[in-house]
């Protein structure tokens, strides 16, 4: 999902699969991820469109686009949003572990991620395919359906690992 893209770590042991130049744009933008702002700047949007234009065909695969999305995603020609839906309980479960965050915190961070999505995607009115992370997961033709929502060949990949759903759909 670009040219240059985020290694494994302990919690993705096979990869992110995450385009570096956008996340550590995002990086700059965001500083806090657990208490976002919308402080975008001429500067930050000029950043987007240079990367934008050197880039063929990518994908941002980044829940900070909750937060960003409405700058950023009026500035693509013909976008089109996959978004991959976990379970609450899953999504702060993951938070809980993952971050050693409480039961409290984690739920107010999702909620403030899952208010934003939601009003982008119900403002931007683009062409939206929504997977569950249990589809993800489990559906063998999945993959098609992602290749033919993006109108893009498909190749044989094997990046999806079932052992690492440690938290649950």
């Amino acid at each position: 999902m670009g040219d240059s893209l985020l290694g494994k770590s302990i919690c993705n042991p096979t990869g992110h699969f995450e385009d570096l130049d956008f996340l550590n744009h995002h990086d700059k933008i965001v500083k806090d991820w657990t208490n976002p702002s919308n402080l975008v700047t001429n500067s930050d949007i000029n950043i987007w469109r240079e990367l934008i234009k050197s880039k063929k065909d990518f994908g941002v695969k980044d829940p900070r686009l909750c937060i960003l999305g409405k700058y950023f995603i009026p500035l693509l020609t013909n976008p089109k949003i996959i978004t991959i839906n976990r379970s609450f309980e899953a999504s702060i479960k993951s938070l809980c572990k993952r971050n050693n965050f409480t039961y409290e915190k984690s739920k107010s961070i999702f909620n403030i991620y899952e208010k934003e999505k939601n009003d982008l995607l119900n403002n931007l009115k683009l062409p939206v395919l929504k997977i569950t992370y249990k589809e993800l997961i489990e559906d063998k033709n999945v993959i098609n359906r992602i290749c033919n929502f993006l109108d893009i060949e498909k190749k044989e990949i094997n990046f999806i690992n079932k052992d690492l759903n440690n938290n649950g759909y």
